[in-house]
């Protein structure tokens, strides 16, 4: 939740108070290097959009179709980043790849677990371990 909040608030002084203060100082942006530069940011706060909006729909997907508990193995797992893992699970012969949520890495290669897992945007959730 945190990440995102931190990513929409990126998003909104790049896309919005950054081309404001921009456009105040116009007269100052005359060289042609600015113009560039200002068309390198413009695109790059295109594409965050774009991200951001993937994101987004994601989620919503998930929020509308609900989660799925399944009892998977995990098979492979990496270090994504602080707070989380990305794992590789196999359910029935089939191997997905997901992002554990943060705060819950506490999972072993090798065990299977009970998980809740949101398909759209690739997140897992194990709930317990299975003996």
């Amino acid at each position: 939740m945190f990440e995102m909040v931190r990513e929409i608030a990126f998003l909104y002084a790049l896309v919005v108070e950054f081309p404001l203060s921009l456009g105040r100082n116009l007269s100052e942006l005359n060289n042609c290097w600015k113009r560039f530069l200002l068309f390198l940011v413009c695109t790059f706060a295109v594409f965050s959009i774009y991200v951001v909006g993937v994101d987004i729909y994601h989620l919503s997907n998930d929020v509308f179709i609900g989660y799925h508990e399944k009892d998977v193995t995990i098979i492979k797992r990496e270090k994504e980043y602080k707070a989380s893992d990305r794992v590789w699970v196999d359910d029935d012969s089939k191997v997905m790849r997901f992002y554990l949520a943060p705060g819950y890495v506490n999972v072993t290669v090798g065990e299977t677990y009970s998980m809740r897992i949101f398909e759209k945007s690739q997140i897992a959730i194990p709930l317990n371990k299975i003996e």
